[in-house]
């Protein structure tokens, strides 16, 4: 992934407006923040990481770019059957700041969150 990330941000910006990385194994915080740039994809609508193993430093990653500003045009989160969440500390924190990261004012065009079957451990 880090070298796709590097592809795409050699190549910014992207006309991209739903971005569809199921199925993939993000399990630190760099592999996935740094593909989620404004400036790489300022037209991102669409976000899908269904069946991700999103482990908790992804997670937190994730919600560093909501935070930031950095996916402001998003409309639509999908993180159907998504693992790799634990009930531990880490996973504790990494969940509050992604849901801190869901304010209107921060994504005020989300529309559509989708967790279906997200797995706890």
């Amino acid at each position: 992934m880090a070298i796709l990330s590097t592809a795409f941000a050699a190549a910014k910006p992207l006309k991209v407006e739903s971005l569809l990385l199921s199925s993939n194994d993000f399990r630190a915080e760099a592999t996935l923040s740094s593909l989620l740039r404004k400036e790489t994809f300022p037209f991102l609508r669409d976000l899908q990481l269904a069946r991700c193993h999103l482990f908790p430093d992804a997670l937190f990653g994730l919600a560093e770019k909501l935070k930031e500003g950095e996916l402001v045009s998003l409309q639509s989160l999908g993180l159907d059957r998504v693992d790799g969440i634990y009930r531990d500390e880490g996973s504790m924190k990494a969940t509050e700041a992604f849901a801190e990261g869901l304010r209107a004012a921060l994504v005020p065009s989300l529309r559509t969150l989708s967790m279906r079957g997200v797995k706890f451990f």
